[in-house]
């Protein structure tokens, strides 16, 4: 008979109970982070909230690929887990970062669709690359 501590700890460290549990923070966190950029700016044509989310996650998903999942021990994979997948998949908005992009569209904004998609794709990719090297420089 499996004593409850050990119940506790296999279902707290299984993928399903990490992933959700860092998908609810990351999802928080991606709503909390838009509240207080629209706050912050107010309304303007461009989607500053999502745009900084983007970029925010790809450099800590960055972060986490290369410190938990590539380098770490067993327990950095289930970290990763918790806030690589969790976290930076619940936080990260590239749905809602499409339907801006179509929504700049649909209201004629077509430079600023085509600025917030570029900036979007390169700021992303530089982060994570940011993110990779930062760690790298350390080793």
């Amino acid at each position: 008979m499996r004593f409850p501590h050990e119940w506790w700890m296999s279902v707290v460290s299984h993928p399903i109970f990490l992933v959700g549990l860092g998908g609810a923070i990351g999802s928080n966190a991606r709503y909390w982070t838009g509240v207080a950029v629209r706050q912050w700016l107010g309304t303007v044509a461009f989607p500053w909230g999502t745009f900084l989310v983007n970029v925010l996650g790809s450099f800590l998903l960055g972060l986490s690929v290369i410190l938990l999942a590539e380098r770490g021990t067993p327990a950095g994979k289930q970290w990763h887990l918790l806030l690589g997948t969790g976290f930076c998949g619940g936080f990260t908005t590239f749905s809602t970062f499409e339907v801006e992009t179509f929504s700049l569209m649909r209201t004629g904004k077509f430079g600023w669709a085509l600025v917030y998609v570029l900036t979007s794709v390169l700021a992303g990719f530089l982060a994570v690359w940011v993110g990779i090297l930062l760690y790298e420089e350390t080793d």
